[in-house]
């Protein structure tokens, strides 16, 4: 196989600062979205306990998700992420169908857990007026030895739900979710174990190990290595994802953007453009035009 990153999420003690946030880094956040689903082939379908607001690529997307009235299965999940840190702590990867991606996984050894169906009511239309059922099947790989986040396979039932055409266009430019860095421990086993189950091919830079998907790189560094490559960068727990990288059509776009957010940037030698965590509610956050 070979799988493309989807989305990565963040958690987020609070949902309206967080969109605040990243509007402020010129991106176009959705409305609320609230999570319902089941935990298992069969079971019924029921309140989460959190929401989102996402930032929409024309390849992939941000989401921002955090508690939100009532629901015991998830919530306490979210609580435990935030209980741990505030920043990003879901990468999601995508297949065509679900339960394909979970045999084929399956004969690789990769140790997947049961399929489960979510669902959530999202605002549609150019006025956010309508409401439209978006539905997903997620396979995931379990912890241990997955351990670095909660990493998923996503499959998109209702994608035109979720991509519409107006907004994908923002202030800064933005047209992918395009890399993740992980801090770990080991970062030449972990890095070995993403790109055998997820069909990447791994080289080095002078920061760590990259894995390159089908669309998507990632990242594994140790946190000596994230140290000398961000030294002003938040300290998160290791192992943890630290950064995201972002695509953007136009450099002045997105650095007027930044500039009307009054967000400070640098420049980075490997990915481009850098705004440390504070910005990105935890997460580094790299632009390459």
């Amino acid at each position: 196989m070979k799988i493309p990153l989807d989305h990565v999420g963040i958690a987020a003690h609070s949902l309206a600062q967080a969109r605040a946030s990243f509007e402020r880094l010129g991106f176009r956040m959705t409305e609320l979205s609230v999570h319902s689903g089941s935990l298992g082939p069969g079971l019924p379908i029921e309140p989460w306990g959190t929401a989102n607001h996402c930032a929409m690529f024309r390849h992939g997307y941000l989401e921002t998700l955090g508690p939100h009235g009532e629901g015991e299965s998830r919530i306490k999940r979210v609580q435990a992420m935030l209980a741990r840190y505030e920043g990003p702590h879901i990468v999601a990867f995508r297949c065509d169908d679900a339960e394909q991606c979970h045999r084929e996984l399956l004969a690789l050894g990769a140790p997947v857990e049961p399929i489960k169906q979510l669902e959530r009511m999202a605002p549609f239309g150019s006025d956010g007026q309508q409401e439209r059922l978006a539905q997903f099947r997620l396979v995931g790989l379990a912890s241990p030895p997955y351990v670095e986040a909660r990493v998923q396979i996503t499959e998109h039932r209702t994608p035109e739900v979720i991509w519409q055409p107006h907004l994908l266009d923002h202030p800064n430019s933005a047209t992918a979710i395009t890399d993740v860095v992980f801090k770990t421990d080991d970062a030449d086993a972990t890095a070995l174990r993403y790109g055998t189950h997820l069909g990447g091919t791994l080289s080095r830079h002078r920061h760590g190990i990259r894995v390159d998907l089908a669309r998507g790189s990632l990242h594994f560094v140790t946190a000596r290595e994230w140290a000398l490559w961000r030294p002003g960068a938040p300290v998160l727990p290791t192992p943890s994802p630290v950064a995201l990288g972002f695509s953007v059509a136009s450099r002045d776009a997105l650095v007027s953007a930044l500039a009307a957010g009054k967000v400070e940037w640098e420049k980075d030698d490997v990915l481009d453009l850098v705004v440390d965590g504070g910005a990105g509610h935890g997460a580094t956050l790299f632009f390459r035009a």
